[in-house]
């Protein structure tokens, strides 16, 4: 992000922390899978071309990789609109369409 200007200490403050004091944080932390960045498109991603440079955590470069990680493919489940929006009502459909109708 610093290509385009970006200053990481003011657009994503980073508390100053000490993470490897979590033993199961620290073994990520020692294989340096903190400063890797992944996508998941199954097509490919030009995103190293924005994330490169020192990670903005520090202790490291950044790593864009140009696939998605190992077990990265997910194939979604059948569509169930009733879990997130449930459509209108009967009474409601009916209001829309009279008011379309006004036009």
């Amino acid at each position: 992000m610093e290509t385009l200007g970006v200053n990481w200490g003011k657009v994503l403050p980073i508390p100053n922390f000490d993470a490897t004091k979590y033993p199961e944080v620290k073994k990520l932390m020692d294989q340096g899978a903190h400063n890797h960045q992944h996508h998941w498109r199954m097509d490919g991603s030009e995103m190293a071309k924005i994330f490169r440079g020192s990670a903005p955590a520090g202790g490291g470069e950044l790593v864009t990789t140009p696939q998605p990680p190992d077990g990265a493919l997910f194939l979604p489940g059948p569509e169930r609109p009733e879990e997130f929006s449930p459509g209108l009502t009967p009474e409601i459909l009916e209001l829309v369409e009279q008011v379309s109708k006004m036009q």
